[in-house]
């Protein structure tokens, strides 16, 4: 029979390497507190700036495609409706998918002049919100949050 070897001798040499190393890290930091200071400071400025320009880029997206919007409806009222994503009877398909962006599942009944437009999966079957639309213009809602 074979005798197998036993690692114990590992584990108590990974602890004194990783406390060397601790140790090694934390005597950097203290002589070089300056530069390490200024790092963290770029690189949080670094950080700010970016989020800055992604937020002005999201903003002018945002007129465009609100002037997208309006020339497509001539309607400001709609339009700013539409941008705080509203849903409302009377509103047409149209104008429901650019508030509420592509449903999550549509059920069509016979002739195709009833849908329920369903956003919001919960789980299998169960939607947050379902909009009632017929002839292509909303006419009624379930909305479970409220």
């Amino acid at each position: 029979m074979t005798r197998k070897k036993s690692a114990s001798g590992i584990g108590p040499i990974m602890l004194v390497a990783i406390a060397y190393g601790i140790s090694a890290l934390y005597g950097f930091v203290v002589a070089n507190i300056v530069g390490v200071i200024a790092a963290i400071l770029i690189l949080v400025v670094f950080f700010l700036l970016i989020k800055l320009i992604k937020r002005r880029n999201r903003l002018r997206e945002l007129e465009g495609y609100e002037q997208f919007l309006l020339d497509k409806y001539k309607n400001s009222s709609v339009v700013e409706r539409i941008l705080n994503s509203e849903y409302w009877v009377g509103q047409t398909t149209r104008q429901l998918e650019d508030s509420l962006g592509i449903p999550d599942g549509i059920d069509r009944q016979i002739l195709k002049t009833k849908e329920t437009w369903k956003y919001g999966k919960i789980r299998k079957g169960q939607f947050q919100l379902r909009i009632n639309i017929e002839n292509e213009k909303v006419v009624g809602w379930k909305d479970k949050s409220t």
